[in-house]
C-alpha cells in the first residue's frame, strides 16, 4: 500500500488549499452541553458551554463536568469470558470511528467476536425541552457460533466535588465522604458531583428510570483505584478517595453490569445518562431536529505507521464544502469518484493500488488544482 500514501497526501494538501474544514467531527453541543468523543479511543469528555451572564454582559467559561485528559480518562471496561477489555484500546479495533449521525456520535469497535457499538446522543427534558444531558449506550453482539459471557463497568472520572469533603450527593440528601457501594435495593436512583465556591456546576448521573438501564452496582472510590481494578472493585469501609502518596481527593463513580450469557447472533445493550442537574425526566430527541454541530480539528502531519488501518475519508463532507465554496458539479463528480477508489484501497488492507491507477488519479488531481 505504499503507493497510497503520496496520494492521500495529495489529498490533503488539496483540501487546505480550498481552506475545508476538518473531516472529522466527534463534538455535539446544545446551548447548555458539549460532548467530544475522542477519535483514537472513543473516551467521552462532557462540560459545560461557556454562556454570557445577562446582568454582567461577561462571558461564563465553560466548566469540564468530567475530568479532562488527552485521551479522556473515563472509559468503558467489556467483561469477555473472564477477560477484561478496555473499549477503544490495543486489544480490538475500529471498524467505525467516531462519527456524527444527527443527535448521536457512534463509534463501533470489535474485539474477538464481539462486535460493540458506543452511542452517545443529546437528550431533553420532557417538559423544558432543555437539551442538558447525554445517553450513554453500549450494544454488545455476539457474531460467533457459541454462547459466550459478557459484562459491562463504565468508569466516570467525576471531579467536581473533589474540593468538598463530601464528593457525592444521593436523593434523600444522602452523602458520600468515603468508599461505597450500591447495588440490589440499596442502588440509588441517581447520584449527584457538585462544584463548590465560583464553580457552581453540577452533574447529574441516572441510575434507574428513564432511559437508563438498571446497573447491578455503582462504586463510589478513588478514580486509580478504579482503574487499575479490571472490573469489580471491593471498596474498604471509611476509606477516603485517596491513594497517597500519588491521589489525593481524585473520586470517580463505576457502573457495573454483571456477566451474563450472550446466545450466539444475540446482542445486549447497557444505557446509563449524564447531564446537569435539573429537575424533569429525559427523553430522546426529535430525530428531524438535530443540534448545532461543531468539528474538532485533526493533526494530518502525524507519521502513519503502514500496518496501521487509515480512517475512512469522509466523502459527504468534502462534497458539501466544496459545493459551498463553489466548485463545478462536474469537478465534484470527479472527486467523487477518486474517493470512492480511496476508500476501497483503505477498507482492504490486502489491497494495493496499481501504478496505473495511481498515476491517474495524481493527473486528476493536479488537473483539478490547474482548474481551480
Amino acid at each position: 500500500m505504499n503507493n497510497i500514501f503520496p496520494i492521500i497526501a495529495l489529498l490533503f494538501f488539496f483540501y487546505g488549499y480550498i481552506h475545508i474544514a476538518p473531516i472529522h467531527a466527534v463534538t455535539l453541543s446544545s446551548k447548555d452541553i458539549l460532548i467530544d468523543v475522542d477519535d483514537d479511543t472513543g473516551r467521552i469528555n462532557l462540560s459545560t458551554v461557556a454562556q454570557e451572564d445577562d446582568i454582567s454582559d461577561r462571558v461564563v467559561e465553560g466548566v469540564d463536568l468530567l475530568f479532562y485528559d488527552k485521551p479522556p480518562s473515563s472509559f468503558t471496561v467489556i467483561y469477555l469470558n473472564g477477560d477484561f477489555i478496555t473499549f477503544g484500546g490495543d486489544r480490538g479495533k475500529f471498524t467505525k470511528r467516531p462519527v456524527i449521525e444527527q443527535n448521536t456520535i457512534e463509534s463501533v469497535w470489535e474485539v474477538d467476536t464481539i462486535s460493540v457499538i458506543q452511542l452517545v446522543q443529546l437528550i431533553e427534558r420532557k417538559e423544558t425541552g432543555e437539551q442538558d444531558g447525554i445517553l450513554i449506550s453500549y450494544l454488545l453482539e455476539n457474531r460467533s457460533i457459541k454462547a459466550v459471557k459478557v459484562g459491562l463497568r463504565i468508569l466516570l472520572d467525576t471531579y467536581l466535588g473533589e474540593r468538598d469533603i463530601y464528593h457525592f450527593e444521593l436523593p434523600g440528601a444522602q452523602q458520600v465522604r468515603y468508599e461505597t457501594e450500591f447495588k440490589d435495593d440499596s442502588l440509588p436512583q441517581y447520584w449527584v458531583s457538585k462544584g463548590m465556591g465560583k464553580i457552581q456546576v453540577c452533574l447529574r448521573g441516572v441510575l434507574k428510570g428513564e432511559l437508563a438501564t438498571t446497573p447491578d452496582k455503582v462504586i463510589f472510590a478513588n478514580y486509580r483505584v478504579l482503574k487499575e481494578e479490571p472490573f469489580d472493585y471491593k471498596v474498604k469501609r471509611k476509606k477516603k478517595f485517596d491513594l497517597l502518596p500519588y491521589s489525593k481527593n481524585d473520586s470517580a463513580v463505576a457502573i457495573l453490569y454483571n456477566p451474563v450469557s450472550l446466545q450466539p447472533g444475540t446482542s445486549k445493550e447497557y444505557s446509563t445518562i449524564i447531564g446537569l442537574c435539573r429537575s424533569g425526566e429525559y427523553g430522546l430527541l426529535d430525530k428531524l431536529s438535530p443540534p448545532e454541530i461543531e468539528e474538532k480539528s485533526v493533526e494530518v502531519a502525524k507519521v502513519v505507521k503502514e500496518e496501521e488501518a487509515l480512517p475512512q475519508l469522509n466523502m459527504e463532507s468534502i462534497i458539501r464544502e466544496l459545493e459551498s465554496f463553489g466548485w463545478e458539479r462536474g469537478a465534484l463528480d470527479r472527486i467523487n469518484e477518486l474517493i470512492k477508489k480511496l476508500n476501497s484501497v483503505i477498507e482492504d488492507q490486502g489491497k494495493t493500488l496499481g501504478e496505473d491507477d495511481f498515476l491517474r488519479m495524481k493527473d486528476d488531481l493536479n488537473t483539478l488544482l490547474k482548474e481551480r
